[in-house]
Order: C-alpha cells, then sequence, then structure tokens
C-alpha cells in the first residue's frame, strides 16, 4: 500500500492492516522517519534513502532493538551505474519522466519555484537559465 505522506499515515495504516513489512523512507523527515518506524512489523526491513536535515531524536529501543528490524542505508556503491542505465532508457524512449515535471521557472525566478516546492503542491521543479 503506497500512502500519501501529507496524510495521516499512521492512522491509515494502522486501522487497515497490521502494521507493514518494509519501509522504504525516502523524504528524510524526522517525522515521517518515527511514523514508518512505529508502523514496522516486528522483523521488518526499513530501507533508509532519505536524508535527514541532521540529529533528531529517534525511540531507537522501540524501533530497532524490541522489533528486530533490519535497517538499511543507501549506498553509493552503484549510482553511477544507475545514471547510465537511465540515461540509455531515457534515450530509448523505454521510460518517459515528463509528466513528473509539474513547473518550469527561470533562473532568476527561484523564489517563486521554492515557494512552489515548500507548499507540496508540485512534482518536478524545473529552473532554466
Amino acid at each position: 500500500m503506497a500512502v500519501d505522506a501529507r496524510k495521516d499515515v499512521f492512522e491509515i495504516i494502522s486501522t487497515n492492516s497490521e502494521g507493514i513489512d518494509v519501509l522504504l523512507e525516502t523524504s528524510g523527515a524526522p517525522p515521517a522517519i518515527d511514523q514508518g518506524f512505529k508502523l514496522l512489523k516486528p522483523c521488518g526491513e526499513a530501507a533508509l534513502l532519505g536524508v535527514a536535515p541532521g540529529p533528531f531524536t529517534f525511540d531507537w529501543n522501540h524501533h530497532i532493538v524490541f522489533k528486530a528490524a533490519k535497517v538499511t542505508g543507501i549506498s553509493g556503491r552503484k549510482l553511477w551505474q544507475t545514471w547510465h542505465q537511465l540515461r540509455g532508457l531515457l534515450r530509448a524512449g523505454a521510460v518517459d519522466l515528463a509528466s513528473l515535471v509539474t513547473h518550469h521557472f527561470d533562473l532568476e525566478d527561484y523564489e517563486q519555484a521554492f515557494d512552489v516546492m515548500i507548499s507540496g503542491n508540485s512534482g518536478k521543479v524545473v529552473l532554466f537559465p
């Protein structure tokens, strides 16, 4: 089940299931990380792909130790390989990412572009020189 993190994720999942087997946390937002681990089933797996803005309080005992959670962070070992693979897919026309771009701005309008991103009402925002 994919859930919009702008909604009350905890309420949606906790009332519709026993929890989640796998957590893919991509935002790095401390509240989202906390909610994700609260919803993770015992012996669940968590892949932390987002980067937090800095240190934050985290319930290590309940979120990891007592759940026997398996936690994996990101690794850049295949970073270039995956970029080259994606470039090949894009050039071949096998993948079309155009629908992800929701806004275009001139570089000098960067403040407006950031306002749109922060609002949460955008997909990919592109700035042009």
